[in-house]
């Protein structure tokens, strides 16, 4: 009888225009628990996509860390990324468009190539991440665009990085409100970076301020790398006020900190700097030992505008050591380098050495 009455039912409820599968699951409460079972599946595929982009971020960071970049990229471009990119949010393709930029601006610097390229690319992200009102994304794809046009402008000549100025000041304001504290640290710092550059005394001033508010920052959140980045340029401004001691206390702790946290690609430079510090105080012992350090690291990781520094740099201690043959040695090592990379700065750095020695004997 019951039987009946179900097909009764259901024929009455079909041309009402409803569905038997939503008769079942009018019914069922089994067939409830299983619709709901999808939606669950659904959302946590979604979240084990989001997670999978996470991590693959994080992990190409490890490889950025270890100067490992094409490590970086293969992973950025895997295929697995291009078997579920239909699948992937808006925010997350942002994401990896955005780690891609990263590493596409450390591979730049390491091999001194134009910034045209990753330049375009996030300004392409930076449109998509506005479209999602996304203050975080949108914060790092600013802070990155600032980064990239500093850096073209570090490697290619000029002097104020004054063009990346209002990108580095959008991504703090973005940063600011969401309260994202090691962001506000770290663009702190790019701001402060602008002000350096700028070579007076009143920015320099300003920059060792803000950057003393970073600096606050990053220690109270324990943000080390940002803390490295910073107290390296503290170190800068102190060294370039002649406070020598002050400076090489920055130097040193920025050092310490980025190989705790394992951040070889700036190896190099923070050896250099302390060694630079050294040779000034005339302790020409201990900036060998430094740049030395800094050649090392440099030539390990592939880094050669480090190579062409710390050569550079070395042949200066030979000279004031009176070793002429020596610093001539290091500074024709330097350009052979530079010339090999068309880095200018270095070839015009090593060629002045060079002719100044040369009409010195």
């Amino acid at each position: 009888m019951k039987r009946y009455y179900l097909l009764g039912l259901t024929i009455y409820l079909f041309f009402q225009g409803v569905s038997f599968s939503a008769l079942k699951t009018e019914l069922s409460p089994c067939a409830q628990a299983h619709q709901r079972t999808i939606k669950d599946h659904n959302d946590e595929r979604i979240k084990l996509y989001s997670d999978l982009i996470q991590t693959i971020c994080k992990l190409s960071d490890v490889y950025l860390y270890e100067v490992r970049l094409d490590d970086a990229f293969r992973l950025l471009n895997s295929d697995i990324l291009k078997l579920i990119d239909n699948k992937l949010t808006p925010e997350d393709k942002v994401r990896l468009r955005t780690q891609l930029g990263k590493i596409m601006i450390y591979e730049n610097v390491r091999d001194h190539k134009s910034f045209d390229k990753v330049l375009k690319l996030l300004y392409e992200v930076e449109k998509k991440a506005e479209s999602l009102n996304n203050k975080a994304l949108l914060a790092d794809v600013e802070a990155l665009i600032g980064w990239g046009i500093m850096y073209e402008i570090y490697c290619f000549g000029g002097t104020s990085y004054d063009p990346s100025l209002k990108y580095f000041k959008r991504a703090l304001k973005l940063r600011q409100e969401i309260d994202d504290k090691r962001g506000v640290a770290e663009s702190l710092m790019h701001v402060a970076l602008v002000y350096q550059s700028r070579e007076n005394a009143s920015d320099d001033q300003e920059a060792l301020l803000v950057n003393q508010q970073a600096y606050r920052m990053a220690e109270e959140g324990n943000y080390k790398l940002v803390k490295s980045f910073v107290a390296r340029h503290i170190g800068w401004i102190y060294r370039k006020k002649g406070e020598l001691d002050k400076a090489l206390t920055y130097f040193k702790e920025s050092l310490v900190l980025r190989e705790e946290v394992g951040f070889k690609f700036f190896l190099p430079p923070s050896n250099y700097a302390i060694g630079i510090v050294f040779f000034e105080k005339n302790d020409l012992d201990q900036a060998l030992k430094y740049f030395q350090r800094a050649l090392t690291h440099a030539e390990e990781l592939g880094l050669k505008r480090h190579v062409v520094f710390s050569l550079i740099r070395i042949g200066d201690v030979k000279k004031a050591k009176k070793e002429k043959k020596k610093a001539l040695k290091n500074y024709h090592t330097a350009l052979k380098v530079a010339k090999s990379m068309n880095f200018d700065i270095g070839i015009s750095e090593s060629i002045k050495r060079i002719k100044e020695l040369s009409e010195n004997e």
